[in-house]
C-alpha cells in the first residue's frame, strides 16, 4: 500500500501519504507511520516509484541507460535536422476585419523559423531555410540548401550516410527523407537528446542573438532574472525590423558559424576515403528538388516537344525504338523538371541558394530520359543560337544534346551513321 500511495502520479507529499496509510493501518489494526518513515521509504524504492511520479519519458531519459555516441570523424555520416523558433522579434503588420470593417495591426510578437541541417563532424550548418512556420516544404527548401550547398563546397552532389529527424510531418516526407540518404532514423518521440542540433541552437541563442536589440530571451523555463526586460523590450518595440531585417540577421549568424567551421570542414573531407562518398547524380536531384512547368510532355511525330524557361525545344531520335516509349504505361504526358531559382519573394519559404540556368536535364515520368538515349542519338533541338559539339567518332554526328544546346558529355552511345 505505501508503495503505491509513493507511486501516484499526483506527488503526493509525505504528510498526505502517513495520513491515507495510518487511516486504513488505525482500522486493520497497524502500526501508524511518521512523515520521516515515508520520506526514507521513497529514497529506498525511487527506481520502483519514479515512472510512477514522473512517467515513462522521464525516467527513460534520466533513469534507463543511455546510449552513448560521439560525433563522426569525417563529414557527410550523419546529418541532424530539426526546426527553430529563432529568438528574434520582428514586427509585422497584418490586415484584419471586425463588423464588417477591414483595419490594419502592426504586431510585435513575431518570430521567424528556421529549419537547419546540421553535420556533427564539425557542427557546420550545411544547410538551411528560413520561412514564417515549419511546413514541409520549408524542409525541402532546407534540404536543398544543405545539397546546393554541399556542391559549392566539393564540385559534386553528395548524399549523407545517415539522416536524423523529428517526426514532424513523416508521413508526407518519409520518402523524400529515405531518397536523400542511406539509412534514415527518425528520433524517438520526446527524446530532445537524440538530436544534438538542440543544443547547438541554445548556443547560437546566447552567443549571437543575445547580443541583437530584438532578442526575446530564452525559453519559457527559463529563469525569469536571465530574460529581457519586458519594459524595455516594449519601449523598443518600434525599433524591431521587418521581415527582411531579420532574415538579414539570421543569414549573417549563419554566415559567421559557416566561418567559423569550414576549414576543418573541408580538411575532414579531403581526409575521407573516396569509396565512403556517396554521390547523387544530376537527375537524382532533379528528382527531389526540381520544378515542374505544369505542363505536360508527348512524344508526337516530331519527338518530344517540352517547355525551358519559356522555349519550346524538341528532342528525337534516329532510333526506330523510340516511338515505342510513347506507348509505355499508356502513353500521355510526362512531365519535365529542372532547378529552381529561389528568392527573397516568399515569407513562407526562403532561402539564400543561388542556382544556375536549367540545364535540361529530362526526366520523363519515372524513367530518366537518358535510358532512352541508350543506344542512340537525340537529334539537335531546333535552335539558331545552338553551337553543339562535334562527334567523338569525327562522323559529324550531332552527339546528345540536352535542353541548352550543348553537348555535356558523350555516355558511350554507338555513333547512328
Amino acid at each position: 500500500m505505501l508503495q503505491e500511495l509513493a507511486s501516484d502520479g499526483r506527488n503526493l507529499d509525505n504528510e498526505m501519504i502517513a495520513m491515507l496509510y495510518n487511516t486504513v493501518a488505525s482500522k486493520l489494526g497497524w502500526n501508524t507511520i511518521l512523515a520521516g518513515t515515508v520520506a526514507n521509504w521513497k529514497l529506498r524504492n525511487m527506481d520502483v516509484q519514479y515512472v510512477g511520479r514522473h512517467g515513462v519519458v522521464a525516467h527513460r531519459n534520466n533513469k534507463a541507460m543511455q546510449v552513448k555516441r560521439r560525433a563522426p570523424r569525417f563529414p557527410l555520416y550523419y546529418w541532424t535536422v530539426d526546426g527553430w523558433d529563432v529568438e528574434l522579434l520582428y514586427q509585422q503588420r497584418e490586415e484584419r476585419e471586425k463588423n464588417g470593417k477591414k483595419y490594419s495591426v502592426v504586431t510585435y510578437s513575431n518570430r521567424p523559423t528556421v529549419v537547419m541541417l546540421l553535420d556533427p563532424c564539425t557542427r557546420y550548418p550545411v544547410g538551411y531555410a528560413i520561412g514564417t512556420h515549419e511546413t514541409p516544404e520549408l524542409i525541402r527548401e532546407a534540404f536543398r540548401n544543405a545539397f546546393k550547398h554541399v556542391k559549392e563546397l566539393f564540385g559534386h552532389y553528395y548524399k549523407p550516410w545517415q539522416l536524423q529527424t523529428d517526426n514532424y510531418g513523416k508521413k508526407t516526407l518519409l520518402s523524400f527523407y529515405e531518397a536523400c540518404t542511406r539509412v534514415y532514423t527518425p528520433a524517438r518521440v520526446k527524446n530532445a537528446k537524440a538530436k544534438v542540433v538542440e543544443p547547438y541552437f541554445k548556443k547560437v541563442n546566447s552567443k549571437y542573438c543575445h547580443l541583437l536589440p530584438n532578442w526575446s530571451g530564452y525559453g519559457v523555463t527559463s529563469r525569469k532574472e536571465n530574460q529581457p526586460n519586458d519594459e524595455w523590450l516594449n519601449q523598443n518595440r518600434h525599433k524591431f525590423p521587418g521581415w527582411d531585417g531579420v532574415v538579414g540577421q539570421v543569414e549573417g549568424i549563419i554566415r559567421v558559424l559557416r566561418s567559423e567551421s569550414i576549414e576543418k570542414y573541408r580538411q575532414a573531407w579531403g581526409k575521407m576515403a573516396v569509396e565512403d562518398r556517396l554521390e547523387m547524380s544530376d537527375e537524382e536531384y532533379l528528382v527531389l528538388f526540381g520544378e515542374t512547368t505544369g505542363y505536360g510532355n508527348s512524344l508526337e511525330g516530331g519527338g518530344v516537344g517540352s517547355t525551358i524557361l519559356g522555349e519550346k525545344v524538341w528532342y528525337d531520335s534516329f532510333d526506330p525504338s523510340f516511338r515505342n516509349w510513347g506507348l509505355e504505361r499508356g502513353g500521355g504526358d510526362r512531365e519535365s523538371r529542372y532547378p529552381r531559382q529561389a528568392g527573397r519573394g516568399n515569407p513562407a519559404v526562403h532561402a539564400r541558394a543561388e542556382t544556375r540556368a536549367a540545364h535540361g536535364v529530362e526526366r520523363t515520368g519515372t524513367r530518366g530520359f537518358r535510358r532512352v538515349a541508350e543506344g542512340s542519338r537525340l537529334q539537335r533541338p531546333e535552335r539558331e543560337d545552338d553551337q553543339g559539339e562535334a562527334c567523338p567518332l569525327g562522323r559529324g554526328c550531332p552527339g546528345i544534346v540536352r535542353g541548352t544546346g550543348r553537348t555535356e558529355r558523350y555516355a558511350g552511345e554507338t555513333c547512328s551513321l
